[in-house]
């Protein structure tokens, strides 16, 4: 990107601070902020356009175009220099200050004449702010914070800006003579949040025209120190880089030791020693010959220290040795591996590009799905109503037809409000594909009340996915606080994703509370959060985020190799079935499906759950496939509408027969013979409860990474005693039974048959009896269903629950479970049957049939007058007779 524009955008950003300084238009403001992003997004330069060019960048009207004009012809903007000569330097200074409003900044300056950060310290240290009005003990608490965020932040720069600063120096060494190899290394390369300096290796037989090239780059403001194997400079902005130049034969070395953080090179320093080794940027040497051993590959340097190359996100000393050492690296997730994105805005908001611009741009990165997600209303500053998003709405629809490749998916930024609700009610949510879920007010709230915010917010079945969680601006606003262990067991028992935020200010979840999340099961959802076409380019800083949690392409949300999902959550039944990227052939031009479209459609959701793979020209390719699930759904997948079976037939078809086992329904029905037994450990407690952690597992498992869950031996609710059997597990050719270390009540399991778990991860919890928490399953709230959540109701559950759709499992009913009562309308009483199944099932059916022929979906109940007259709203039905049942007459 062009400096100009960098710098132009931060003229008109400071204009916008100044106003609001002087008490400007709040609207007039916001505008020029806006228009800064827009700015700085823009891919043109702005100091080669005219006023009519300048006009053509979104948010921007004639009066900024005329500013930046002013910024092309005299390199500042009049109207700043003005206001910088009207208000005094040190109250400019104190709006750096994190949590410090330019307001009271500016009543810190007049009232105690405070002008500089150092004097802001003293006054607070000493108590002057008190009795100041409109500061109390809360603000003077914030200020002293905003005072340390500013000076941990110090001379370090956001990683974007590192980034881009050593992008542009390697791009113009690259073709200095001589120059073998170049790239960055140093804690840029580690991706960390920011950066102090800027570390440049290169390789070359000869190392002084690089350095000349280097120290002669227009960027360079200063030669801080020069030679022919390093030269630092410091930049016209004030950030230092050192470039490093080896020979060519060293380069693996040099890369292998100018990257690792200082913790992880003394680790690794220390198995080269105990290996009668010496390593150094130079190679690995003997230690008493002196003879090189290797150098010129990281991978050659590794290997010779008996471990597998360590991916450079990794090397920070936090267990990635020990993980090398026993084959457990995880292969991180890439960009690459990335399929789509969840949350990016329009100008509807705050976004600068309009909504075809973005849903173009989406379309030419390749992505798969994605999702416009502008602010809603409680934002109040955006402006959003009802009519505007209902609006954008049918602007998507109809974009939809120009993208056949690109799922569009609307979507909104809720507002979490302090007590954790959020924009709107439940009936105009659920119109939406995905909803992410964002704190953006009340920062400071105490840490039960936050965490009490969050879990609700997961709780509400609309919720897809939280919104940079911990609420943090790097180096301007610290994280809220919260009790993050008992939010991210919420989101595991929910289903709710966690998102990482790519903004380089963001960069939220960070990498700690990431690993941290991880332990729970918890899905991430990797979004760029994009407000302009530009800000696409930030997912690299989100993955690198990602990587430094350990994250794995299973972990996260829209990724090549991880859950196979049109958005999270989107597809409730009603919305992934009969949606245009599952629609059946006789469907063209939007004519109404029929039940014969419907049985297309759900079969197209299943292979997409079970493959990834979406309908292409020949219908949706079931290679691969089990043979007991590929025949049902190539029936249902028949091009003419009569040769497809009801309904009734395909989920009878899918169904597991009653004693079949619970194995996985994505594998081959087959059992293991004598699974072993197994103890899992204990790995803590959460709000009283006992986390059960998957032990390492014996024999040809051993040091496994993951293992697929091939059934639960109990369910959520039942007792448990110290050795009772849990689940069981696939690991290699054996199935492993893994009994419990606690006794008491289970009140969580974190993976559903077929799913995989990792060795050393907290796999359920167990709670003492009477205080486990009664909480309804994810899957058995329709409205935050996702597509793997619909493929595991429709077919897992059933054999994870151990049951059939046949009529004489229905006499085995009691309260609670879920009947029906199931007809074709053509057919009559002659084709009904009674049914019973698991009630998310048994909602998914509910769903898909309303309209269709089909009725009688209701919950077995007993009052305490033994009468059964309790029916459950919401289920359809058309026959009276069918609206009352008691456990007695099944």
């Amino acid at each position: 990107m062009a400096r100009a524009n960098d710098e132009a955008a931060a003229l008109i950003q400071e204009l916008a601070d100044l106003l609001s300084i002087t008490g400007g238009d709040a609207f007039k403001i916001r505008a020029y902020e806006k228009a800064a992003r827009a700015i700085a997004g823009h891919p043109e330069d702005i100091s080669t356009l005219s006023l009519a060019g300048l006009k053509k960048i979104p948010t921007v009207g004639e009066a900024i175009a005329k500013k930046l004009a002013d910024y092309n012809a005299t390199g500042t903007i009049r109207q700043v220099e003005e206001l910088r000569a009207q208000i005094p330097a040190g109250v400019r200074a104190l709006t750096a200050i994190p949590t410090l409003g330019p307001k009271k900044a500016l009543v810190l300056y007049q009232e105690l004449g405070v002008s500089s950060v150092a004097e802001l310290s003293e006054a607070v240290e000493r108590g002057r702010l008190r009795g100041l009005k409109g500061f109390g003990a809360k603000s003077e608490e914030n200020i002293r914070h905003g005072i340390e965020l500013m000076r941990q932040a110090g001379e370090r720069v956001l990683v974007d800006v590192a980034a881009e600063l050593a992008d542009e120096i390697v791009a113009a060494l690259r073709d200095v003579p001589g120059c073998r190899k170049i790239t960055h290394a140093g804690s840029l390369r580690r991706m960390r949040e920011t950066i102090g300096d800027v570390d440049v290796l290169a390789a070359s037989d000869d190392p002084r025209p690089l350095m000349a090239a280097f120290t002669a780059l227009p960027l360079v403001g200063e030669v801080i120190a020069g030679g022919d194997k390093k030269t630092s400079v410091r930049t016209t902005t004030g950030l230092q880089v050192d470039l490093r130049v080896v020979p060519p034969e060293a380069w693996g070395a040099a890369l292998q030791y100018f990257t690792g953080s200082q913790a992880h090179n003394i680790r690794t320093r220390e198995i080269a020693v105990r290996q009668g080794l010496k390593l150094s940027e130079y190679g690995l040497f003997d230690h008493d010959s002196g003879e090189l051993v290797v150098s010129e590959t990281e991978e050659e340097v590794y290997e010779r220290l008996g471990l597998p190359w360590i991916p450079p996100a990794l090397r920070e000393d936090g267990g990635e040795i020990e993980a090398a050492r026993e084959g457990r690296l995880p292969r991180l997730v890439t960009a690459d591996d990335i399929r789509g994105d969840l949350h990016t805005h329009t100008d509807l908001t705050d976004g600068t590009a309009p909504l075809e611009r973005m849903v173009a741009a989406a379309a030419d990165r390749g992505l798969e799905y994605y999702a416009i997600t502008d602010h809603a209303p409680n934002l109040v500053m955006q402006r959003m109503t009802d009519e505007k998003i209902l609006a954008q709405r049918e602007r998507i629809r109809a974009l939809q037809k120009e993208y056949p490749d690109l799922t569009i998916l609307h979507g909104a930024e809720l507002n979490i409000d302090p007590d954790g609700g959020v924009d709107w009610d439940a009936d105009f949510l659920a119109g939406f594909d995905v909803l992410v879920a964002s704190v953006h007010s009340h920062f400071t709230q105490d840490r039960a009340a936050m965490t009490r915010r969050f879990v609700t917010a997961c709780e509400n079945p609309h919720v897809h996915v939280i919104g940079h969680p911990t609420a943090r601006s790097i180096g301007r606003r610290a994280p809220v606080d919260a009790d993050w262990d008992e939010v991210f067991a919420a989101a595991a028992r929910t289903g709710t994703a966690m998102e990482i935020d790519c903004f380089p200010d963001r960069l939220d979840l960070p990498a700690d509370l990431i690993r941290r999340a991880l332990r729970y099961g918890v899905k991430f959802a990797i979004d760029t959060d994009a407000h302009a076409v530009a800000h696409f380019r930030n997912l690299r800083y989100g993955v690198g985020t990602a990587q430094r949690g350990w994250l794995t392409p299973d972990d996260v949300i829209l990724a090549e190799d991880g859950p196979l999902i049109v958005g999270f959550g989107v597809p409730r039944a009603r919305g992934a079935v009969g949606s245009p990227a599952f629609r059946a052939p006789e469907q063209a031009g939007g004519r109404p499906a029929g039940p014969p479209g419907d049985v297309f459609s759900l079969a197209s959701v299943l292979v997409f759950a079970a493959t990834g793979r979406g309908p292409s020209g020949t219908g949706p390719d079931l290679t691969g496939l089990p043979a007991h699930l590929a025949g049902p759904l190539a029936a249902c997948l028949a091009e003419e509408p009569a040769d497809r079976p009801p309904l009734s037939r395909l989920l009878g078809r899918l169904a597991v027969p009653a004693g079949a086992g619970r194995r996985s329904v994505l594998a081959a029905p087959e059992a293991a013979e004598h699974p072993r037994d197994v103890r899992a450990h204990v790995g803590g407690r959460v709000a009283g409860q006992a986390q059960v952690v998957l032990p390492w597992l014996p024999g040809e498992t051993s040091g496994a990474r993951k293992v697929t869950v091939t059934r639960w031996r109990r369910r959520v609710g039942d007792s448990v005693a110290v050795g009772d059997p849990l689940l069981e597990v696939s690991a290699g050719r054996d199935d492993v039974v893994i009994t419990s270390p606690v006794g008491g009540v289970l009140s969580l399991v974190r993976s559903r048959a077929g799913g995989s778990v990792r060795t050393g991860q907290v796999v359920a919890l167990v709670g003492a009896p009477g205080t486990v928490p009664k909480r309804p399953s994810p899957l058995e709230r329709i409205g935050g269903m996702s597509l793997v959540a619909l493929l595991v109701a429709i077919v897992a559950l059933t054999a994870a629950a151990g049951t059939s759709l046949f009529a004489e499992d229905v006499r085995g009913a009691r309260p609670g479970d879920c009947v029906a009562r199931e007809y074709l309308a053509t057919g009559g009483a002659a084709d009904a049957r009674w049914l019973k199944m698991p009630c998310a099932l048994m909602t998914v059916r509910a769903a898909l049939s309303s309209g269709n022929g089909y009725s009688g979906y209701y919950r077995v109940v007993r009052d305490p007058s033994g009468e059964c007259r309790q029916r459950v709203e919401g289920w359809p039905s058309t026959d009276a007779s069918h609206a009352v049942l008691c456990l007695r007459e099944i």
